[in-house]
């Protein structure tokens, strides 16, 4: 006998509304997802890690505002660790101890594969909860995503929500970079 779905509803006036809280004030805001799109070069991985940096040890931001002091998580599939992010973090004065590279899942037996958002995303909710992360950068987002199909939308939506979710669960600032394609015949 197979099973009926049910719907999963909520009465919106049993909700109660939460203001937007922000990282940086009108442009990143806790509990949503930031993307940062661009051609390649044009210094997306560069700012996302000066995000980092400011977080780190609460830094002015580049209008003046103040960034509060937070743990960042970043997750890098394209940027060596040793040659292009501590060095960059380093430049950017970041307190390093605030920062975590999320490399790897590891599964029951020991083996390390990537870190895939699709089938994931509880072993990040998991590192966020015991890290007291305010901000969760994945760069780029693309290498992330798993065997979902990166041009069909409703994939990666479906990939994508439930990553906003933990983010608005947990009140965390979800950082996206996209690079558009490498490929100029498209």
């Amino acid at each position: 006998v197979a099973s009926i779905p049910e719907a999963e509803s909520l009465q919106l006036s049993d909700v109660e509304p939460k203001p937007t809280r922000w990282l940086w004030d009108g442009h990143i805001p806790f509990g949503a997802l930031t993307l940062i799109i661009g051609d390649p070069g044009l210094g997306k991985s560069q700012l996302t890690l000066d995000l980092a940096a400011r977080v780190s040890r609460g830094a002015d931001w580049p209008d003046g505002t103040h960034a509060d002091v937070g743990n960042v998580i970043l997750l890098s599939s394209e940027d060596s660790i040793h040659r292009t992010i501590i060095p960059r973090l380093r430049a950017a004065d970041a307190e390093v101890r605030r920062i975590t590279m999320f490399q790897a899942v590891k599964d029951s037996r020991g083996k390390s594969r990537m870190f895939n958002l699709k089938t994931d995303l509880d072993v990040l909710e998991s590192l966020v909860m015991t890290t007291h992360t305010d901000v969760v950068i994945i760069d780029p987002l693309n290498g992330y995503l798993g065997d979902t199909n990166s041009w069909k939308e409703n994939e990666v939506r479906n990939v994508l929500a439930p990553a906003c979710v933990m983010a608005d669960r947990h009140d965390v600032a979800l950082i996206g970079v996209i690079h558009l394609n490498k490929d100029n015949t498209r």
